[in-house]
């Protein structure tokens, strides 16, 4: 969770959090004091995406959400990848961050589902004489003994 680098005089905190959703989505929600909302009014405000792989870490997207909005799902991602989110204004072309999220990866895609195959799992055989042998009646009472007359 973020923490944000100004604390308003009645101590409440700013939020920002990354949650993945899916391999190719991430959700992003803040919730900023009254103290900080007053601090960014008028200020061209956004959202900023880094991606990291490794050691590597690359601006990755910028948004400008509505103000009071509260959240943002962020699509289209690579499944696997950390990501982490920046909230603060523009100064000219240099941003300030006020909340900066701890990294988050978004899970990676599952394998693809296949049956397994008799080659590869030799326990899922059953010779047609085992298969006999199972199928008879256990302690002399068969599956239709009800039906037939004693």
């Amino acid at each position: 969770m973020g923490r944000s680098r100004f604390s308003g005089e009645s101590g409440e905190d700013n939020t920002l959090m990354v949650i993945p959703r899916e391999p190719s989505v991430l959700f992003v929600y803040w919730d900023l004091s009254p103290c900080t909302q007053v601090l960014m009014a008028g200020k061209k405000w956004g959202l900023r995406l880094w991606c990291r792989r490794g050691v590597e870490s690359n601006l990755l997207r910028e948004v400008f959400p509505a103000f009071f909005c509260g959240d943002w799902y962020f699509n289209e991602l690579e499944a696997g990848v950390g990501y982490r989110c920046e909230l603060g204004w523009w100064e000219g072309d240099f941003f300030i961050p006020l909340l900066v999220s701890d990294w988050a990866a978004t899970p990676p895609l599952p394998a693809p589902w296949q049956p397994p195959s008799p080659e590869t799992r030799p326990e899922f055989e059953v010779p047609e004489e085992r298969v006999a042998q199972l199928a008879k009646p256990v302690m002399g009472v068969s599956y239709f003994s009800w039906l037939t007359p004693s």
